[in-house]
Parts: structure tokens; C-alpha cells; sequence
């Protein structure tokens, strides 16, 4: 193997040995594996990490330029229009100009449209933020007599006790006393190990289909939106946390609750990621003739296909969580903590559990069944070519999807996936903490940037070959950013109030 598969190697080497010590319950064992990883991480980045590109004499490629507009026409929306609900401070604003448009290398049209497009995001916001007062105000003081709130948000419910509701921005915050509460990272990396004894899931503890239909139609008219548009932006308000720990995952929750993944799409609460551990419906999966029944019985045509498809829907929605967290974690103002590493480098449990549902689909009965009635074929038989099915499926999910690099196989996704999260990482941290431009603050431009361009960033460009070759590990944060800002205030009237 070539160093950076080694680094990646002994990287996933710490990263087991850590989980078997939590495991345990040895907490301070642990905590030095932990920071153990911290190390391999920062030996991964001194490997893979490329150069800074300084003053850029073209323009970047077109998805950095679209990334930053979308990152320039969101920033004023943060610190003005959505400042009442926010702690934002500095105030650059941007026009769609010729100017900006030649820096962009993006026609003003395209300028014109990116801007509408995130009006509309804030528009979403601030309706969710209404909605968020109108339960309120109708509660008396949820924050010292919790049951009249409660009464209307969970119907019915009766456990676990309610302690108090808090809101801060767009979101709303029941707080519960819970016998086994999930860490703050439990926000956006909904398949941690052990989730399965939380008390409450964070974002799904609440559900709006629940809420009795006369108080979303009063919610409607206070809105202006109809049903289903009350309810998901409902289902995007209400959080659930511990008593013990509100403030950590308050703090945590500012990515939501000051409207950054409204507005860059990344790290919302819902639809979230929950669902890539929930298990899937018989008819989830469609033959699309990869089972066919043939005159001399069924037939396999490629099934491996379908598994790559789904894979990756899978794992895109897995690295969105990860890079939410990232990007939540620098916004709160957390520090790099070497014994904290493996909450987002643990990729081997993680890409194993996305990928769990469609191997448990395969073997399913009802699913044979299903399937079964479709293609016109005994359940038997089909049960029967479903098992060569899973076994494909598991190789692929164990060997080619995970595994960390061997002799045989020195890259495999998981491992590209580490090598990339480790510059990332790195590089949102050195550029968040670079001494600003006197014309105009880069730090919330940085954060919506990356949240816009990794949001909208197809997952496989990370390993398309390029002449033959894998492409290098991708850092678009320390790669572009600079140069391109550095374009942008070059070419616009950008100031700060």
C-alpha cells in the first residue's frame, strides 16, 4: 500500500480499538484511543493535504463559483433579515453585478436566479419562525409551566416528563428529563452506536402527523401555507433534549436554529438521516429486471447495480450528516478535540449500519413475497435467489463500500471518504481561523460556502477516475476558497456596517 492507504489503515486500527474500549465502558482508555486517533487523523492530512492556491487569475470551476454566490447572496440574510432571530454581527452585502458575475465566471442571469432562489429559503424561515410564536403565545409560559405546550405538541403522550420548553431562533426545545440521553452529536449523526437506547431521538421524538388537524389549520391561516407545508416546517421546529445538557445542544443547534441549513439545505432536521438505519417496506426495492422470471426460472441480471445506486443515496445522506456536524461544531466555536475524532471519522460502523436495511430487505419473507407476486414466481424461489442476492450485496457492502485498505484492496470508499473528511476538517479549522481581509469577515462566507457546495456535490466525484487514475483526496475549502473570495473583493463594492 501507498502511505496515505497506510495512514488510512492505522487510522481505522485506532478507530476499532476505541470502539471495543467504549464498548467496555472504559472511559479513560478510551479517551486516550481517542486522542490516539486525533493523531492519525493529522497524519492523514500531512499526507494528503494539498497547497493553498493563493490569487486565482481565472476564474474557479463552475461549481466553486455557484457555491459562492450562493454563499454571498445568503450572508446578509443571516446578519439582516434573519438577525432578530440570530446572533450574527458583521454585515457584508453583495449585488448580482457584471462585476461579480466576470469574478464568478457565471452569467448575471444566473447570478439573478441563485439570489431568488435564497429568498426563498428565507421565506421558509421566517414562516417557520412564525409558527414557532404562534404555538408559543398560546402556551402561557412554557418555559415555567410546560403542560399547557406540551398538551398541544404531544397529544396524548405521557412519557418522558416534560421539564420545560426553551426556543431560540426557529427552533423550539422540549426538554425532558431522559434516563439515557444521546450525546449533542446525536443532532446530525442520527446512526451513532447505541442510539437505539436513547430516550428520545432528538428530531424525531416529535411528529406533526400527530398534532390534532383544528390546531395545524389554525396554524395555516396564522402562516399562510397549507397542511403539509405546516407540518414539515412543524416537524423542522420542535427539538427534543435532556435536561441534562439543554445548553450543549443548544449551543450545538445553531446551524438550525439561526437558519444556516434552511438556507444551504444542509443539516436540516427533516426529512434528516434518520431513515437510512429505519428498516425498508417489502416494496421499497423494485425488480426493474434484475429479477426476471426466464422460461428456465428466475434470472439475476446485475443486482449489484441496484445496490450501488442505493448505496450511494445511502452514504451521500451519511457524509451530509458529517459534514453538518462539522460545519454546527466550528459555528458553536469548538475546538479541534483530538479525543472527540472518532464521533466523525468512525466510518466503518456507520457505512455497515446505513447499508444494514438492504441486506435485512433481502432476506426479508414479506419481501419474497412481494417480489414474488410480481415477476410471477414462487416465494420459495424467489427466497432462494435472494440469498446468492444478499450474500453479493454484503461482499460489496464489506469489501467495496467499507473496509478499511488492505494489501488486496488499498482503496476502497470508506477510505476515501476518511482521507477526504481529514483535509476538510482541517482545512475549515486553518481558514475559519485566518486573519481576515480588511474589506470584509470571511468566516460565515466560509461556512455557507462549503455548506452549499458539499450540500449539492455529487458523492461520486470523490473517486471518479480521472486519466485512468483516482482523483486526488478533495479539500474544495482549502483548494478554492481563498482565491476565489479574494476574486470576489477584488471585483464587487463588498463592505462591512
Amino acid at each position: 500500500m501507498d502511505d496515505l492507504s497506510t495512514a488510512v489503515a492505522n487510522l481505522f486500527e485506532a478507530l476499532a480499538r476505541h470502539d471495543r474500549l467504549l464498548a467496555r465502558g472504559d472511559v479513560d482508555e478510551s479517551r486516550q484511543t481517542g486522542i490516539e486517533v486525533g493523531g492519525h487523523v493529522a497524519h492523514v492530512v500531512s499526507i494528503a493535504g494539498r497547497p493553498a492556491r493563493g490569487w486565482l487569475p481565472e476564474a474557479p470551476p463552475r461549481p466553486v463559483a455557484v457555491a459562492m454566490a450562493r454563499a454571498l447572496f445568503s450572508v446578509p440574510h443571516l446578519s439582516r433579515t434573519l438577525s432578530v432571530y440570530t446572533t450574527a454581527s458583521e454585515t457584508v452585502v453583495f449585488q448580482p453585478t457584471e462585476s461579480l458575475a466576470e469574478a464568478l465566471g457565471l452569467p448575471l442571469w444566473h447570478l439573478e436566479e441563485i439570489r431568488g432562489d435564497i429568498d426563498l429559503g428565507v421565506a421558509k424561515v421566517l414562516k417557520q419562525s412564525r409558527a414557532l410564536h404562534w404555538f408559543w403565545q398560546r402556551a402561557g409560559n412554557p418555559r415555567v409551566q410546560p403542560e399547557g405546550l406540551f398538551g398541544l405538541l404531544f397529544p396524548g403522550a405521557t412519557d418522558p416528563q416534560i421539564h420545560h420548553f426553551g426556543y431560540r431562533g426557529c427552533r423550539m426545545y422540549a426538554v425532558f428529563e431522559q434516563s439515557h440521553p444521546p450525546p449533542p452529536e446525536a443532532l446530525f449523526l442520527r446512526w451513532l452506536p447505541g442510539s437505539e437506547r436513547w430516550t428520545c431521538m432528538p428530531d424525531s421524538h416529535f411528529a406533526a402527523r400527530y398534532l390534532d388537524p383544528s390546531t395545524v389549520r389554525a396554524v395555516c391561516r396564522a402562516v399562510g401555507a397549507d397542511e403539509a407545508e405546516v407540518r414539515q416546517m412543524l416537524d423542522n421546529t420542535v427539538c427534543a433534549v435532556p435536561a441534562d445538557g439543554e445548553q450543549e445542544f443548544i449551543r450545538r443547534d445553531r446551524w438550525r436554529s439561526e437558519g444556516w441549513s434552511a438556507l444551504t439545505g444542509l443539516g436540516e432536521a427533516t426529512p434528516g438521516t434518520e431513515w437510512v438505519t429505519l428498516p425498508l417496506a417489502p416494496d421499497a426495492i423494485a425488480p426493474d429486471e434484475w429479477l426476471v422470471q426466464t422460461p428456465a426460472g428466475l434470472a439475476l441480471q446485475g443486482p449489484r447495480r441496484i445496490f450501488d445506486r442505493h448505496a450511494m443515496t445511502r452514504l451521500t445522506a451519511l457524509m451530509h450528516g458529517i459534514y453538518a456536524e462539522m460545519a454546527a461544531r466550528l459555528l458553536a466555536g469548538d475546538r479541534i478535540d483530538p479525543a472527540t475524532q472518532a464521533w466523525l471519522f468512525d466510518l466503518d460502523p456507520y457505512i455497515q449500519r446505513t447499508l444494514q436495511p438492504m441486506l435485512d430487505w433481502a432476506t426479508n419473507a414479506a419481501t419474497h413475497r412481494h417480489l414474488a407476486g410480481l415477476v410471477g414466481a414462487e416465494p420459495a424461489h424467489v427466497g432462494a435467489a435472494m440469498a446468492q442476492v444478499r450474500d453479493d450485496w454484503l461482499r460489496s457492502a464489506r469489501t467495496s463500500w467499507g473496509g478499511a485498505p488492505t494489501e488486496q484492496r488499498p482503496y476502497t470508499v470508506q477510505s476515501i471518504l476518511a482521507s477526504h473528511l481529514a483535509v476538510v476538517q482541517s482545512s475549515l479549522h486553518r481558514v475559519y481561523r485566518q486573519e481576515a481581509d480588511d474589506r470584509a469577515a470571511h468566516h460565515r462566507i466560509l461556512l455557507l460556502f462549503f455548506a452549499h457546495y458539499v450540500q449539492s456535490a455529487p458523492l461520486g466525484r470523490l473517486w471518479r477516475p480521472v486519466d485512468g487514475r483516482l482523483p486526488p483526496v478533495e479539500d474544495v475549502v482549502g483548494e478554492w476558497f481563498w482565491g476565489t473570495w479574494q476574486r470576489v473583493l477584488e471585483a464587487t463594492d463588498a463592505y462591512v456596517e
